[in-house]
C-alpha cells in the first residue's frame, strides 16, 4: 500500500459525488492517515450566508464516496462529523485504517458511472430486484431513519406539480434567481474554464426551452415585468411533464435534523444512488422545494406573502403524499426510472488537497 497515493484516490472518488449546481464546496487536509473535509469559505450553501441542509446532504455523499473507495483501496474508514466545535468550515474526519478484508461493497465502480439525468425517464414501475435492494438498504437503517417508495402514478403526477412549483420562486425571487442563474455555464468554453458550476447542456432543454431559459427567463428585469403576466407559472408548466415521467419517487425521511443528520442521509442518498445506477436505473434529486422551506425557516425576510404560502402549502403536501409522520422530517427526495443513452455530464475540478506532513 501506497497511503499517499490512496488517499489522492479515495479523495478523488468523494468528489465525483453530486453538489448543489455543481459547486464542489470541499477542500481537504491530510495529516497522517486521517482525512479533515472543509467547506470552502468563498462558496455560499445558498441566498443565505450559512451552511445549509442542502450543502449538509452534498457532504454525505462526498463521504460516502469516500467510505466506499477506502474499503475498496484495503481501509476502513472511520467518520466524525464536525469534529471541532470553534470551526463550523471542519465538516468531518475520516481516519484510515487498513483493513484487507473485502465487506462484499460492490458498489465502488459506479461512483464514476453515477451521474445526475435530468432527461424524461420511462413511466415503467420499479422491477421486484430493484425494490428488494432498495428494502435490503432499508434494513440496515437505524430506527431514526427511513426510505419510502413511492410509485403510484396519480402520486408522481402530484409530486411532479409539486416540484415545479419550486420554480415558480426560482423566477419570482430575486435573491433565489441569481443564485440558480449564476450557476449555469451557458457554453462550453466557460463551463471548461471554471470546472464548476451548472453546465447547461446537462439542464438537457430543447432549443426553444435554451432560447427561453437564456435570454427571457434568465435576466431579472425581463422576467421581473413577466411575472405580471404569469410567465413563472408558464415556465412551471412546461417542467412538469418532464417530472411525470418517472418509474418512482423515492424519500429519505428522519426523526433527527441536526447538520450531522443531513451529512447521515447524503451518505444514504449516494448511497442508494449507487444502488440504483448498479441496476441500470437513473436519477435526479428533487427536493428543491424542501430546501427552500428550509431558508424560509431561516430567513422569512427573503420571501413575499404569496410565496411564503406557497412554500408552506407545498411542504404539508409533500408531507401528506408521502405519509410523513409528525416527528419525521424529508431530508432528501429522488426521482428514479429507466432513460436510454448517455446523459450529459458537468466538468469536476481538480481537489485541493493540502498534505500537512
Amino acid at each position: 500500500m501506497n497511503l499517499k497515493s490512496d488517499i489522492l484516490n479515495i479523495i478523488k472518488s468523494g468528489t465525483k459525488a453530486p453538489s448543489g449546481d455543481n459547486l464542489q464546496p470541499w477542500r481537504f487536509e491530510v495529516s497522517g492517515n486521517v482525512i479533515s473535509i472543509f467547506h470552502r469559505e468563498e462558496i455560499l450553501s445558498g441566498p443565505i450566508d450559512r451552511l445549509s441542509e442542502a450543502t449538509n446532504v452534498t457532504y454525505g455523499a462526498l463521504i460516502e464516496n469516500m467510505v466506499i473507495a477506502s474499503d475498496h483501496y484495503g481501509y476502513d474508514a472511520n467518520v466524525t462529523y464536525f469534529p471541532d466545535e470553534s470551526d463550523p468550515w471542519r465538516i468531518a474526519d475520516i481516519c484510515l485504517v487498513e483493513n484487507s478484508e473485502d465487506k462484499g461493497v460492490r458498489l465502488f465502480e459506479y461512483i464514476e458511472k453515477r451521474v445526475t439525468d435530468r432527461r424524461p425517464y420511462q413511466t415503467l414501475s420499479l422491477d421486484s430486484s430493484v425494490l428488494d435492494e432498495i428494502s435490503e438498504l432499508s434494513q440496515s437503517l437505524e430506527n431514526d431513519m427511513r426510505l419510502i417508495v413511492l410509485d403510484n402514478k396519480a402520486k408522481i403526477r402530484i409530486i411532479a406539480r409539486l416540484i415545479t412549483l419550486q420554480l415558480k420562486i426560482t423566477f419570482s425571487n430575486k435573491p433565489f434567481h441569481h443564485e440558480f442563474f449564476g450557476s449555469l455555464r451557458w457554453n462550453k468554453r466557460s463551463a471548461i474554464r471554471t470546472k464548476d458550476g451548472l453546465d447547461a447542456i446537462t439542464l438537457e432543454l430543447n432549443l426553444a426551452k435554451q432560447f427561453l431559459f437564456r435570454y427571457i427567463l434568465g435576466v431579472w428585469p425581463i422576467v421581473n415585468f413577466l411575472n405580471k403576466f404569469g410567465i413563472a407559472d408558464l415556465a412551471a408548466k412546461l417542467e412538469e411533464s418532464r417530472y411525470m415521467q418517472a418509474g418512482a419517487y423515492i424519500a429519505i425521511v428522519s426523526k433527527n435534523h441536526q447538520p450531522s443528520d443531513y451529512v447521515k442521509a447524503g451518505q444514504l442518498f449516494e448511497r442508494l444512488w449507487l444502488v440504483l445506477t448498479r441496476a441500470g436505473l437513473s436519477a435526479q434529486p428533487a427536493f428543491s422545494s424542501i430546501l427552500i422551506k428550509q431558508v424560509l425557516d431561516v430567513a422569512p425576510s427573503l420571501f413575499g406573502a404569496d410565496e411564503i404560502d406557497l412554500v408552506c402549502d407545498v411542504t404539508e403536501e409533500y408531507r401528506e403524499i408521502f405519509a410523513v409522520k409528525d416527528n419525521e422530517h424529508i431530508m432528501c427526495i429522488m426521482r428514479v426510472g429507466k432513460t436510454e443513452g448517455e446523459p450529459r455530464r458537468s466538468f469536476r475540478k481538480e481537489p485541493e488537497v493540502v498534505f500537512k506532513n
